[in-house]
């Protein structure tokens, strides 16, 4: 878990350094995450806050292991539970979702990204809800990299239909 810790550190120094403009720096910590790491990971500075995900557990009592806990319905594993739950943080304008083990490719990248779910009165073009990422031949979805303009609505929609599997 440490060395997660340092990773969510490092990650967050190559965001700010990256971006222009200086924006909340949110992670999402399992709700069973030491309180000594969220301290360590907090020092850091560049404006990380740590969010307690109820539900998100490091270690599962229902499961054998966390890859085999799932989503309500069985439509994808528990550690998922967080990047759908992004959708509810209405305080924000707009969220962009970086894993861990990501880091941006160039100067303004991440602003790039949150430019793609801007606010239709931020600009003349309507803006998007979600925009992600694709790789490979086939361009898919990289779940590791995206953007959303947060909906109660559309979360709602997206947990029941989880729940409906």
């Amino acid at each position: 878990l440490w060395v997660y810790a340092e990773v969510v550190r490092t990650l967050a120094c190559a965001v700010r350094s990256s971006s222009v403009r200086q924006r909340p720096f949110l992670v999402l910590a399992p709700e069973d995450l030491p309180s000594s790491i969220v301290k360590f990971v907090e020092r850091a500075g560049h404006g990380l806050r740590v969010r307690r995900v109820r539900g998100f557990r490091i270690w599962p009592a229902e499961a054998a292991t966390w890859q085999d806990s799932q989503l309500p319905g069985g439509v994808g594993p528990i550690y998922d539970w967080p990047k759908l739950l992004l959708w509810g943080l209405v305080e924000f304008d707009a969220i962009v979702f970086l894993d861990a083990d990501v880091l941006p490719a160039a100067d303004g990248a991440i602003d790039d990204l949150f430019a793609a779910v801007r606010l239709p009165a931020e600009s003349d073009a309507q803006g998007a809800d979600f925009a992600a990422v694709g790789f490979g031949p086939g361009l898919e979805l990289n779940n590791g990299v995206f953007a959303l303009r947060p909906s109660k609505q559309i979360l709602r929609c997206m947990v029941a239909r989880a729940s409906s599997g």
